[in-house]
């Protein structure tokens, strides 16, 4: 975010998610720009992922987004509601609550090498798809 909005100005915002399910998962970046940035930026996204496959990240980087996910994750938390849900959640992908319940110790336990050993996993900077949405013309 910071190199693509705030330094570059290429995007209004950027945020990055994934989704899990029982037989495999999706990893998905997305971007709000002007369709005349989108080729610079996917370059950009793209060599960012190169990076974290053989860059390690700071340990001040992985703390400050450990911050952000945990604290994420605890305010999704907070209506008896919301937990009713992600357990149902965990218990239909995994048949389990554990991972749930452990979650936040899982988090905090992550490393700088965790984080590229899972980028050399699951990310490529090469083979992946792109969708565009573009408003319609009159």
């Amino acid at each position: 975010m910071r190199e693509l909005r705030e330094e570059q100005q290429l995007v209004s915002s950027v945020s990055v998610s994934n989704m899990t399910y029982t037989a495999q998962g999706l990893f998905y970046i997305s971007a709000q720009l002007p369709s005349e940035n989108l080729e610079q930026v996917e370059g950009a996204i793209a060599h960012h992922i190169q990076r974290l496959q053989t860059e390690l990240v700071s340990v001040e980087e992985l703390e400050r987004i450990k911050t952000l996910v945990i604290n994420r994750y605890t305010f999704g938390c907070e209506t008896p509601s919301d937990r009713a849900s992600l357990y149902g959640y965990y218990q239909a992908v995994t048949g389990e609550l554990t991972p749930a319940l452990d979650y936040l110790s899982y988090i905090n336990a992550l490393t700088i090498h965790d984080l590229q050993a899972a980028a050399q996993r699951y990310l490529s900077s090469e083979r992946y798809g792109v969708v565009t949405v573009q408003p319609g013309t009159p």
